[in-house]
């Protein structure tokens, strides 16, 4: 499958053939929609950040496979998927890398918590930079 026939929304939700999922198994940290209650913009950080790992995994993929389970009991538009890269279900990447957990345990986790164990990984070079502008903003008076 061409790889422009997917599009990353972030690091659990992806556009297949012009089909909406979520990745079935795992919940990754949010980009927009936060729930966290502790610090929202380390969420965003973080969902970047897994936002990017997964566009990595996907473009470095041999074979991308996607099996439609069922419909999304939340959005009714769109359905939940397993997306298999080179063989293996993206949750055990997502949750064996740190930056997944099962969706089961999603409500028991706060992905803004900076206690939180997660992987140093990149973020999008967009984001770094704004992530740079920061202290300015705040002494500004900003975000």
């Amino acid at each position: 499958m061409p790889e422009e026939c997917i599009r990353v929304i972030d690091g659990d939700d992806i556009v297949w053939m012009d089909q909406r999922y979520r990745l079935h198994g795992y919940d990754a940290p949010e980009i927009s929609n936060f729930r966290s209650k502790i610090d929202k913009d380390l969420e965003r950080r973080r969902g970047y950040q897994a936002m990017l790992r997964l566009k990595t995994l996907i473009s470095q993929a041999r074979t991308l496979h996607l099996i439609s389970v069922k419909p999304d009991p939340v959005f009714a538009k769109r359905r939940i998927g397993l997306l298999l890269i080179d063989g293996w279900d993206t949750a055990n990447w997502a949750i064996g890398e740190g930056w997944g957990v099962r969706f089961e345990d999603r409500k028991k986790i706060d992905w803004g918590d900076p206690t939180l164990p997660f992987p140093k990984l990149p973020l999008p070079p967009a984001i770094e930079a704004e992530e740079e502008d920061y202290p300015a903003r705040v002494k500004r008076g900003g975000r």
